[in-house]
């Protein structure tokens, strides 16, 4: 019994303790949780907030305050288990930032970064521009219409075949080539450095994500985010057989 006695005490000792420690005060402020559906994508960018996880160490959370950062309103309510659904309209870096009151007014905080894209769609621009790598770096321009309509397909030295089309939005590069080079990886065909995209006032735009990639024969995997941003020798080694890949155009945030 004495036994149990003290171990419920020095239990108790714990808990009181570790209170102090986190609460220099006389009770405890409740804890700001936030999560995201999504933390980025292209506006407008609809967004739903979790915010069910705070909590109040020794009472109840009373009343929220969600400040979305972009200059609207903030969601204010009492009821943390609801969603809160917002819609970005522009690009931009907003920090949405969660303030939780408890019972006895305290507060707690707690921030989400939430990056809100601007996608440039292809049937914007006037001329696409390919940098491939066959031993050295060759440029292949096309103009947007042809792409669009009817696609383009061009032929390299090396026997590469390269199929380029888009939906007006995207652009995808389709790549086949018969067998696959026999030195392998750092040889084999649809090497790519950058895809450019230049709109008819001179802006220029590279590609800023990958939508989907798929690697061919003596591929390497993990190369794809090299075709992203400019030219600059860092290149997606997509591989032989069939491979493909699929790039959007970005402004930055």
């Amino acid at each position: 019994m004495r036994k149990a006695f003290l171990i419920a005490l020095l239990g108790a000792v714990f808990i009181l303790s570790s209170c102090v420690s986190y609460c220099p005060v006389s009770h405890c402020p409740p804890v700001a949780v936030i999560s995201a559906s999504l933390t980025s994508g292209d506006a407008p960018l609809t967004v739903t907030f979790d915010i069910s996880s705070s909590y109040d160490p020794d009472g109840t959370i009373v009343s929220y305050e969600l400040d979305f950062g972009d200059g609207t309103p903030p969601a204010t309510g009492t009821d943390v288990a609801q969603p809160i659904t917002h819609t970005y309209a522009s690009k931009g870096i907003f920090t949405a930032a969660l303030t939780v009151t408890d019972d006895d007014g305290a507060t707690g905080t707690a921030a989400l970064e939430i990056t809100v894209l601007k996608r440039i769609p292809l049937s914007q621009g006037e001329s696409v521009t390919i940098i491939e790598c066959t031993g050295e770096f060759f440029a292949h321009t096309f103009p947007v219409s042809q792409i669009i309509t009817t696609g383009v397909t061009f032929t390299t030295a090396a026997n590469e075949e390269y199929t380029v089309k888009s939906n007006g939005i995207l652009l995808t590069i389709l790549c086949q080539r018969y067998p696959p080079h026999p030195d392998g990886p750092m040889a084999s065909g649809h090497n790519i450095d950058s895809v450019e995209l230049v709109l008819p006032n001179g802006r220029r735009f590279f590609a800023g994500e990958i939508i989907s990639v798929i690697f061919g024969e003596n591929a390497i995997r993990g190369s794809e985010e090299n075709i992203i941003g400019p030219t600059d020798g860092e290149i997606t080694y997509l591989g032989d057989i069939f491979s493909s890949i699929t790039v959007g155009f970005i402004e930055d945030p």
